[in-house]
């Protein structure tokens, strides 16, 4: 039976990283253009209203009760972005994958520009939406059950005026906000542990050319729990690079005189706020992390794949791999 190391695994993806630095920068390239075209989408399409929306949350935060129906009035042109957003964080996460584990499994088609959407990315939206689908559904239902729970358990703490003290924009009871972030991290821990059963479908995809959904569930028997583990180092690993990109965010942010609490959040409130250091330096900063999250979790995946259907855990060689970039797609 073949079998893969989880510590191999999780760390292949920095020996790709700067093994093939072209790939890596231009990964970084495309992540950084990717956020600064949502960002300017955001802008377009519902700028105003989601200005007008961080002004009435803020003022929520801060105890006043904001008038219900200008809220859901803002509600249609950020419904409208978050659709097209959706859509395009789709096209990027499949223009990142095909990347990557052409980077592994067929190194030979993975040459300069690296990244385009061919036949190899469109098979990755087709798997990213079916698997999708398939783990909204129960997603759903338990976030549902969920919110229940919350509300009543909120009412056994509060009494039959808990729910009018709520809708006049008093704060929730910590029993209820406890209850509430139980079933979000159930909820959290159960979609991990279900997406580590599909964690080899794009993998398998790319190295097969073909749409692959259920192929990992027979790749990953016996082996689950090493998938898992080998899945939750990788992202382990990338933590103090995120901690490092939070600190320079929030280090660019106090040097321009700006807040804390806001340094995350995009001022959409005029096109050269979304240009202002900040924003300049989440573009270029979140390309770079962004690039690395990809290639650490995506070589993981293709890394884990390749040895279990290949039974080889050595990196992959041009002299592995004789087809073209395009073949078949």
């Amino acid at each position: 039976m073949n079998d893969f190391s989880v510590t191999k695994a999780a760390f292949s993806g920095y020996g790709l990283y700067f093994r093939r630095p072209a790939l890596s920068l231009v990964l970084a390239i495309f992540g950084a253009l990717s956020v600064m075209a949502i960002a300017l989408m955001a802008f377009k399409i519902a700028g105003p209203e989601m200005v007008e929306m961080q002004s009435l949350q803020a003022k929520q935060m801060a105890g006043e009760t904001p008038d219900p129906q200008a809220m859901l009035g803002l509600l249609g042109p950020i419904f409208q972005f978050i659709f097209l957003a959706v859509v395009a964080a789709l096209g990027v996460a499949a223009v990142n994958g095909g990347a990557v584990n052409r980077a592994v499994l067929r190194p030979k088609a993975s040459r300069f520009p690296f990244i385009g959407f061919m036949g190899d990315e469109l098979r990755l939206v087709v798997v990213m939406v079916t698997i999708g689908v398939i783990m909204a559904i129960p997603s759903i239902i338990l976030a549902v059950v969920g919110q229940i729970a919350a509300v009543a358990v909120m009412i056994g703490a509060g009494g039959a005026g808990a729910m009018q003290t709520l809708s006049q924009g008093g704060r929730p009871p910590a029993s209820m906000l406890y209850t509430i972030f139980g079933v979000y991290g159930v909820l959290g821990l159960l979609i991990f542990l279900s997406g580590a059963r599909f964690a080899l479908a794009s993998a398998q995809t790319v190295a097969e050319r073909g749409i692959r959904i259920f192929g990992s569930w027979g790749l990953t028997k016996g082996r689950y729990w090493k998938v898992v583990g080998a899945l939750l180092l990788s992202l382990i690993t990338l933590i103090p690079v995120l901690c490092l990109y939070i600190g320079v965010l929030a280090g660019v942010t106090l040097a321009t005189g700006g807040e804390l609490n806001s340094f995350s959040q995009p001022d959409y409130s005029s096109l050269a706020a979304l240009f202002d250091p900040v924003a300049i330096t989440r573009y270029v900063f979140g390309g770079i992390f962004g690039s690395l999250a990809v290639v650490v979790t995506g070589s993981a995946t293709a890394y884990i794949y390749r040895a279990l259907a290949e039974g080889t855990e050595a990196p992959a060689t041009d002299d592995d791999d004789d087809e073209d970039w395009d073949d078949e797609d």
